[in-house]
């Protein structure tokens, strides 16, 4: 395993093994505390029962590498009580990945992270999450989170320093990207059921973001 902080590598990466993966998590809680959230965007999710039995299965196809199988999952918490919960799987044509910096698509969730200046500093970096996701019951979870804080600069938190070539999540059979330790989280979202918004979640609070890569 390797560990690294760099935005700059929080990209999609080349995934050629089978029983690859790649996911772009984030958390966050509301200052009261009332609220916790967790939502991660997979590249070869490696909780996909379909991935898993192409693994097991002894055939050689192209349905044991990770593009195949992208999806997300949403986890929403109030009062320590879950409100919101998915683990939705996309076929590859419904999702994008961008190859050059953060812009993800599965379904009609998305994620982008670029730039940003606060108090005249442009040290900053802000991640846009868009939300539009509906269970198989009918309830719904729609609206946008924004995590914002210092941008990572390259620094190497275990072993060596890679070659001079090659990246450090290519190199490694693990790679964890630690993107955003500590970020300010607006959280602007309805919960809906029935057509009819059940709940408003409006709130500020603490955020983090990590990147993890697998050749496994």
């Amino acid at each position: 395993m390797i560990c690294i902080s760099d935005i700059e590598k929080n990209h999609r990466h080349e995934k050629k093994e089978p029983g690859s993966y790649e996911w772009w998590y984030f958390d966050g809680i509301s200052e009261d505390e009332q609220y916790k959230l967790v939502i991660i965007f997979y590249d070869g999710c490696p909780f996909s029962t379909r991935y898993i039995r192409e693994l097991d299965s002894g055939a050689h196809t192209s349905m044991k590498l990770p593009g195949r199988y992208p999806g997300i999952s949403i986890s929403v918490y109030y009062r320590d009580e879950p409100i919101f919960y998915s683990m939705s799987h996309y076929p590859p044509e419904a999702c994008s990945f961008s190859d050059i910096g953060t812009d993800i698509r599965v379904g009609e969730n998305s994620l982008k992270i670029s730039g940003r200046e606060r108090h005249n500093v442009s040290e900053y970096m802000g991640c846009d999450i868009r939300i539009n996701e509906r269970l198989p019951s009918g309830d719904e979870l729609k609206g946008i989170i924004t995590f914002t804080g210092m941008k990572t600069h390259p620094e190497l938190m275990q072993q060596g320093p890679p070659t001079e070539k090659e990246e450090p999540s290519t190199k490694a059979s693990h790679c964890w990207n630690l993107v955003m330790p500590r970020a300010d989280l607006q959280c602007r979202m309805n919960l809906i059921q029935n057509g009819l918004i059940k709940k408003e979640l409006k709130f500020e609070g603490t955020g983090y973001h990590d990147h993890n890569v697998g050749h496994e």
